[in-house]
């Protein structure tokens, strides 16, 4: 088994907790309130692993891309930045991205 670095083990604990957060307010039918958890989530998520990404845009959609079981969705990598642009800034489905 290998060891995790502390500061590895801190991370994965705050990102559960966040995780488990989110689930909550999805059972309990707050849905804005989970969807800008959920989108704080990848953000953070894709901080962590970015890799040469310039703008938050290019590491959010690297990230949807390369860790998120996306086949056979009716949904791409753009359309989950358009709809985290439009709740996070908006607070609205409706923003400068979607349509």
């Amino acid at each position: 088994m290998r060891r995790c670095q502390p500061r590895t083990l801190a991370i994965m604990v705050e990102l559960l907790e966040l995780k488990n957060a989110f689930a909550f307010q999805l059972r309990d039918r707050k849905r804005n309130p989970a969807l800008v958890m959920m989108y704080a989530f990848i953000d953070i998520c894709a901080s962590l692993v970015k890799d040469g990404q310039k703008t938050n845009q290019e590491t959010f959609r690297a990230c949807v891309d390369s860790h998120a079981m996306m086949a056979g969705k009716p949904f791409n990598s753009y359309d989950l930045w358009a709809a985290r642009c439009a709740l996070l800034h908006a607070y609205s489905p409706m923003g400068d991205h979607t349509g």
